[in-house]
């Protein structure tokens, strides 16, 4: 009695052992001039291939355990190929319409790959090396590629492809990354590669456009909307926690042949590109640091705009509207601060900040009124220090502003309203402030500061007025002197002049209020005061002085 169950459970044993280790394969064949492949060896391996229609080839390779493959394959003349080596691998391969082509390798465990094709002509490659990995590729159409290559533990890619003629690589090296890209209607090109952990990208593209992404970092984000023919966007992001979003379209209409090239080196930094309308844009934005905002927003066409920061904490917002506006932004430093704001046509911005703690802001049209566009402006801004605040405000056409700061807490502010008018504004050291109004056509005004604490206000209300104030000839010759010119009406002239090796804590005032007025005056030493007040046309004042505590007090009407 003992002998046979013995003997029974020995069978029974044996019996489990072998059905342990059966591999299955199940192959279903209907049509003519069919192909099935199968190699099974390991144990539990399981493969299923069902075709129908002509012409189809499938080749199986399953070396491991639990190892699951399974083929469907209709229409004509398609082939797939599966190697599985590892354990737990799954690969589903669905192909219908003529002439696909699928090929998974799988190598390591737990790796899952799905493929559907629909159409004729297309290619889908998987290669998963690792654990935990996952594919997901669908083709509808003809003649799309489709590459995913994923090295590491549980990254995710899904490509979804229909139209025409769309290519798409995803090359994964690490963990837990994500890609999502979707093509449709006509050869799109999209080329990702993610070197890290749990980085993200989301990829859309519709018509006929091409992207570049490089991902190597980890929690790196990046989407980019593609809809429209001939966009382009090359993204780089190089560290940990960047964020990226370029927009080259619409939600109403396609825009046409935009450009995007985005490069994020470092942490934590934020770039949002939108180019919208018509098309023909074209971006550059370098961000080299940590924690830098970058905000660039092109509506219209022909538009160009380069942003470069290296630093931390650095901020850019931009906007223009219309056409062929141009803007370049620099930014040396940490926490310096850009903004510009452009409605019309052939706008030109320069903005070179070197230092930490400096403001810029250019507007043209402030509350967005789309319906006074301005045109032909330029504005240049220069700010090497710390703590410096530009403003420049153009509401007109060709008018020019630039300004030049070099120190510390320096402050300027620019203001055209009208056409033609130019203003210049120069400031060395630190504390100085330069105030320039001009309300009317082709005024010109000149500020140029010299040392600490001075302070310049020009007022132009009218047409072709001039003034021109200067303070020091040296950073230590002007402290604590003041310039203020008010001019209202046509063709006056004003010059205040504060100069020499020591100019300190002098004070010129001149008001003009009428037409072709002259003022000129100069003070050299300590405590100077000169008041002039034209009323009228056609008057003239020349005033000199120099020592300490002089005054000048001049009132001139008609």
């Amino acid at each position: 009695m003992k002998k046979l169950v013995l003997s029974a459970a020995v069978a029974f044993f044996a019996t489990a052992s072998a059905m342990a280790q059966t591999n299955v394969d199940t192959s279903t064949q209907s049509g003519s001039n069919q192909q099935g492949i199968t190699n099974q060896t390991g144990s539990a391996n399981n493969n299923t291939l069902m075709q129908s229609g002509s012409g189809h080839l499938s080749d199986v390779k399953q070396d491991g355990s639990l190892n699951i493959a399974s083929t469907t394959q209709s229409g004509s003349g398609s082939d797939s190929y599966v190697d599985q080596n590892g354990s737990g691998n799954w690969a589903s391969a669905t192909q219908s319409g003529s002439n696909q082509a699928s090929d998974v390798n799988q190598i390591g465990s737990d790796n899952d790959a799905l493929t559907m094709q629909s159409g004729s002509g297309s290619d889908s490659y998987v290669d998963q090396n690792g654990s935990g990995n996952w594919a997901s590729t669908t083709q509808a159409g003809s003649n799309h590629v489709s590459n995913v290559d994923q090295d590491g533990t549980g990254n995710r890619a899904t490509t979804t492809q229909s139209g025409n003629g769309s290519n798409s690589d995803v090359d994964q090296d690490g963990s837990d990354n994500i890609a999502l890209v979707t093509q449709s209607e006509l050869s799109n090109l999209s080329e990702l590669s993610q070197d890290g952990a749990v980085n993200k990208a989301t990829i859309s593209q519709r018509g006929d456009n091409d992207s570049f992404m490089e991902q190597d970092g980890n929690n790196n984000t990046a989407t980019l909307t593609q809809w429209g023919t001939g966009n382009m966007s090359d993204l780089l992001q190089d560290g940990d926690r960047n964020t990226a979003t370029i927009t080259q379209s619409t939600t109403s209409r396609v825009s046409d042949n935009n450009t995007s090239n985005a490069q994020q080196i470092g942490d934590d930094n934020r770039l949002i590109v939108a180019q919208v309308n018509n098309g023909s844009n074209t971006s550059t934005s370098l961000q080299m640091g940590d924690d830098n905002y970058t905000k660039v927003t092109l509506n219209g066409v022909s538009n160009v705009t380069d942003v470069a920061q290296v630093g931390d904490g650095n901020f850019v917002d931009t906007f223009q509207n219309y056409r062929s506006n141009e803007l370049t932004i620099s930014q040396l430093g940490d926490d310096n601060t850009a903004t510009e704001y452009t409605i019309g046509n052939f706008n030109e911005s320069e903005v070179s900040q070197i230092g930490n703690g400096n403001t810029s802001s250019i507007d043209r049209h402030v509350g967005k009124v789309f319906a006074n566009p301005s045109h032909n402006n330029f504005a240049s801004v220069s700010q090497i220090g710390s703590d410096n605040t530009s403003g420049i405000v153009q509401f007109g056409d060709d008018n020019v502003a630039m300004v030049e700061q070099l120190g510390l807490n320096n402050e300027s502010l620019i203001a055209q309203m009208g056409d033609g008018n130019t203003a210049d504004v120069y400031q060395s050291i630190s504390g100085n402030t330069a105030d320039v109004l001009q309300n009317g056509d082709l005024n010109t005004a000149n500020v140029d500061q010299r040392g600490i604490s001075n302070m310049v206000d020009i007022d132009q209300v009218g047409d072709s007025n001039t003034a021109t104030a200067t303070q020091g000839f040296s950073w230590l010759g002007a402290i604590g002197n003041e310039i203020a010119i008010s001019q209202t009406g046509d063709g006056n002239t004003a010059t205040g002049l504060q100069n020499g090796l020591r100019s300190w804590d002098n004070s010129i005032s001149v008001m003009q209020n009428g037409d072709f007025n002259t003022a000129m005056n100069t003070q050299t030493g300590v405590d100077h005061t000169a008041t002039i007040m034209q009323t009228g046309n056609n008057h003239m004042h020349t005033g000199m002085q120099s020592g300490t505590n002089n005054s000048i007090t001049v009132t001139q009407g008609n």
